[in-house]
Parts: C-alpha cells; sequence; structure tokens
C-alpha cells in the first residue's frame, strides 16, 4: 500500500511513534525528523504540523523565528506556549553573596524584553482550533541555578559550597521594567502559569526566581478572559520586614483585581519557616491589624461567583482566609462564640455556589508571627490561656524533655532574624497549639457551611509524620459523605503514640464539622473519622 493511502488515523500513530523514540528531536523549530515526515505529502505534512505545533517550548531569541514561521494558518494549531526566559549564567565565585543591583537589573531587563515580545507575538493570533483558548507559561531562571543543575552536579556544588544556593536566591525579584501600556491586551489566553514549582528543593526549601508581585500583577491584568491561573511567588524571609509586608499587601489587592471570569487558581508565596524552630518568628501585620490582607483576600475569592477550583501551597495563612475574626466582610455574625451554634441558622446567607474543590497545605507559622505547632507535652495547665501566651523555647532539650519548655509571657517578636535561624536545625515543634489548632478547625467547618457544591476538601499540614489532614468528600449517590481528621495521633521519632493527657480536638470542633456538613446534607449520614 502507498504512504499516500493510509488512512489519517495510522498517519498520525506514525508520526507519534516516530517523533517520541527520539525525545531529543523536539528543539524548536522543527527537528529533522519532522521535516523528513512532513515532505511524504501534504496529509503527512499537516499531521506533522498538528503534532509539532501544538506545544512549542521558546527560549527568547526564538521570539522573531517563531513568528516567521507561525504563520496565519498554523497559528490555530498552538494550543500551549512555554516560554523559558533565560538569565546570564553566573560562576562559582558569585554563589556566595546576593546577587547585586546591577544584576538584579540585567536580569529584569531579559524579563522585561521577553514578556513583551511573547504579549507582541501572539496578540494577533488566531483562536486555537481545539479547546476553549491559549495555554501561556512564563518561566524565567538560569542555566547555573541549583534547580537546572543535573542531579549530579546540584550534590557536588552542596557538597562544596553548602550555603552558596540560599545566598544566591536570597532577595533576588525579578520585576517588569515597563508600564501597562507596554503590553498589549491577550484576548485568547484562558490559562497562564506564572513561574513554576521547581524539581527539586534544596534543604526543604523550593529555590526557583521570584517575580515581583506587582508585576505579575501587571501581566495577569492583560489576560482578561483568564479561566485558569498558576501563580507562584517568593516571600524571602530574611528581606526586610516592611518590604515583606507591602508586598504581601500588593499580592491582596492582585487577588482581588483577578479577572472575573477566573474559574480556577493555584497560588504559592513560599515563606520558608525558621530552621530553628526556637526562635520567634516577626509579625507580617502592620501595627493596628488584626487580620491578614492576603489570607482575607483569598477567601474573598472563592466565595467569589464563578470560582470552581482553589488550591494553595506554602503560604501562611491565618484563620481569616475560612471565617474572619471580626465583624466585617460581608458577614453580619462573623465574629462568633465558639460554644454557640445558633450561627447554624444563617450558614447559608453568603454562599459560594459554585466552589467545587479546595485544597490548601497550611504552614507551621501564622501572619502574626506565632508557631502553630508546639512542643509535645503531657498536659497544659486550665490557666495557661493560649490565646495569649504563645510556647517560646529558649532550650535546646530533646522532644521528650518536657519540663524544660514552660508557657511564658508574649514576646515582641525580632523582625531580624539572623543567619543561624535559617541554617541550624532544630526541629520539635509536631503537636497543634489547642488554643490556634481549634479555633481554626471551627472556622474552616463554618466556612465548608458555604460551599454547597463543594466535591473535594483538603486541609493539610504537611511538616509531620503522619501529616496533620482535614478531609471531606461527599457522597452524591444517596447523599451524606467522608468526614476525616488524619494524623491528630502524635508519634515520636521512634514511631511510637506520644501520650497527649488530652484529645488534641476539642468536642466542639467535631460537633461544629457534624452539624455544618449534616446541613449540607440532609438526606444522608456524615461519617467521621479522627485517626
Amino acid at each position: 500500500m502507498s504512504m499516500h493511502c493510509l488512512s489519517q488515523e495510522i498517519i498520525s500513530k506514525i508520526i507519534f511513534l516516530v517523533i517520541d523514540q527520539d525525545p531529543s528531536d523536539h528543539d524548536w523549530p522543527v527537528g529533522k525528523q519532522n521535516g523528513c515526515l512532513a515532505a511524504v505529502s501534504r496529509t503527512w505534512q499537516a499531521v506533522v504540523e498538528m503534532r509539532t505545533f501544538r506545544n512549542i517550548t521558546l527560549r527568547q531569541h526564538d521570539l522573531a523565528e517563531a513568528a516567521r514561521i507561525i504563520t496565519l494558518v498554523r497559528q490555530p494549531l498552538v494550543h500551549t506556549v512555554n516560554i523559558d526566559i533565560q538569565l546570564d549564567d553566573y560562576n562559582e565565585g558569585t554563589r556566595w553573596r546576593v546577587e547585586s543591583p546591577a544584576e538584579q537589573q540585567r536580569n529584569s531587563e531579559v524579563y522585561t524584553a521577553a514578556v513583551r515580545g511573547v504579549f507582541n507575538l501572539i496578540q494577533g493570533w488566531e483562536k486555537p482550533s481545539y479547546g476553549d483558548g491559549l495555554d501561556l507559561k512564563l518561566h524565567v531562571w538560569s542555566p547555573s541555578d541549583i534547580n537546572r543543575l543535573s542531579p549530579e552536579a546540584a550534590e557536588d556544588m552542596v557538597r562544596r559550597l553548602p550555603f552558596s544556593p540560599l545566598r544566591r536566591y536570597e532577595g533576588s525579584v525579578i520585576r517588569f521594567l515597563e508600564g501597562a501600556d507596554a503590553l498589549p491586551g491577550l484576548k485568547h489566553v484562558v490559562d497562564l502559569e506564572i513561574q513554576q514549582f521547581p524539581v527539586r528543593s534544596w534543604q526543604g526549601r523550593e529555590l526557583y526566581r521570584a517575580v515581583d508581585p506587582a508585576s505579575a500583577s501587571l501581566i495577569i491584568s492583560k489576560c482578561t478572559n483568564l479561566r485558569r491561573l498558576k501563580l507562584h511567588l517568593m516571600d524571602w524571609p530574611r528581606g526586610a520586614l516592611e518590604e515583606r509586608k507591602r508586598r504581601r499587601k500588593t499580592i491582596a489587592a492582585a487577588i482581588d483585581r483577578l479577572p472575573q471570569r477566573l474559574q480556577e487558581l493555584r497560588f504559592a508565596y513560599w515563606a520558608s519557616p525558621p530552621r530553628d524552630e526556637k526562635c520567634v518568628p516577626p509579625s507580617l501585620l502592620s501595627p493596628g491589624e488584626d487580620e491578614d490582607a492576603l489570607s482575607l483576600s483569598l477567601r474573598r475569592f472563592w466565595r467569589r461567583p464563578g470560582t470552581r477550583a482553589l488550591n494553595i501551597s506554602c503560604t501562611i495563612l491565618g484563620q481569616e482566609f475560612f471565617w474572619p475574626k471580626s465583624e466585617g466582610d460581608n458577614d453580619e455574625d462573623a465574629g462568633y462564640n465558639s460554644d454557640d451554634h445558633s450561627w447554624l441558622e444563617t450558614w447559608d446567607r453568603h454562599p459560594s455556589a459554585s466552589l467545587e474543590q479546595l485544597r490548601v497545605d497550611w504552614p507551621i507559622l501564622t501572619p502574626d508571627g506565632r508557631w502553630l505547632y508546639e512542643r509535645p507535652r503531657a498536659k497544659i495547665a486550665d490557666q495557661v490561656a493560649w490565646e495569649e501566651s504563645d510556647i517560646r523555647d529558649d532550650d535546646a532539650t530533646d522532644l521528650n524533655d518536657n519540663d524544660a519548655a514552660a508557657a511564658v509571657g508574649p514576646t515582641d517578636p525580632d523582625p531580624e532574624l539572623d543567619d543561624a535561624a535559617y541554617t541550624n536545625m532544630h526541629r520539635f515543634r509536631i503537636a497543634p497549639v489547642r488554643g490556634l489548632i481549634n479555633p481554626l478547625l471551627k472556622a474552616m467547618a463554618r466556612a465548608m457551611g458555604q460551599m454547597p457544591a463543594l466535591a473535594d476538601f483538603e486541609w493539610v499540614h504537611p511538616g509531620n509524620w503522619p501529616a496533620n489532614r482535614v478531609q471531606y468528600n461527599p457522597n452524591f449517590d444517596d447523599g451524606g459523605g467522608n468526614l476525616g481528621f488524619d494524623g491528630f495521633g502524635l508519634y515520636d521519632a521512634d514511631e511510637q503514640l506520644i501520650d497527649m493527657g488530652e484529645p488534641l480536638l476539642d468536642e466542639g470542633v467535631v460537633q461544629a464539622f457534624t452539624e455544618v456538613l449534616s446541613a449540607r446534607e440532609p438526606k444522608g449520614k456524615v461519617e467521621v473519622t479522627i485517626e
């Protein structure tokens, strides 16, 4: 049979097998084998181009050639555009220090030119021939970054220069240096990713280039028809405290301005906690503030009409993400007594009718500078008010020396933690502070009452073993659902259960969840498991 007589399905399978057998042949614009296959006939050319241009990866120096090759006929074939913005290399000696202002300026200039170039490239493209629009991914990195090295090279570098990766990344922020007028609108972009999670971390820290929140907000504002957004930002813990607070408020304002059509958000504002858990973290709230602006803005997002999914990773949040601690935020009875469940009568006043998925990784810190976890102890005196006296451990005793760490009065956080707080490992906080975790879980329960469409819920603190986790999955067949509290039995290093003297979860927590979820699922039974 002639090659010209093969069906398009068979041709597609042949091309798929040939191209995928040689991953190195995927370089832009077209590998050698792609060109040979396309030369067989016009039918083969159409199939090859459909396969070749569906997902393209470009670097900034490829943009001019891409404008020439991706013609009007080929534009509808493009579904995903991956932009790798490659910064300059740097030598081993510079790993010991943070980037200079000149280096940061140079990186920002490269980023600005690349973003402007790709926006100009795709602004006039035709809408993709399949799917609901174009997927745009903006990634910025240097070939010398540790997460871009081979595993062997990275391991060798860390062995010889143990702390250099942190120094190089510290405080490095990449900015878009021009105004909003420099970027045209992109009407066909429905899926946007700004930075990506790296495939490898170092000493528990995800090392990737930090894009300035204001710059990210500007880029997002030009994609007015966004349906899905992945926004990965960095909160450098050793940066100037006032600058950290300012950026946090900038991000909060940016989230409030997200396009109204946005349905799904995957968000991370990575803030690595101190490795030495004896230290006192700084508060990220300004004087006079009682609630965190970023937590409240993310709460407003999940309550927006049209929001379907929210996934949050590595972000310091307060309980106001679930429910405000004070009056306001469009909730007339927001301040509530945890022992008074009369609010159930009005739980559906402001339901988020569209939210189907909510997944949150909860860190060990709170925005006001408190540790959510403490050293395990058998008993805590009833008269200790945990809301007013957090555990401040000044000793270096081991996990089982419970008597050495006492509850003391509040301590003003030190905004300038030294390097030792982030390099010297001293970890002992594995027990949730009851006075913080129980109000948080009750706020969580109340929030779930406003999510009638919720089909997938997970709250997890991944730092413990086993991880503290709250999961809820409704049973749509016969009503009801399954609510699980996992990892709330604590284990020591030998995987032996620690006797806490009393349950970590008070009775009001389970009661709040069961009452809310039973009101949501009146036709079925909510099964609760605690492990």
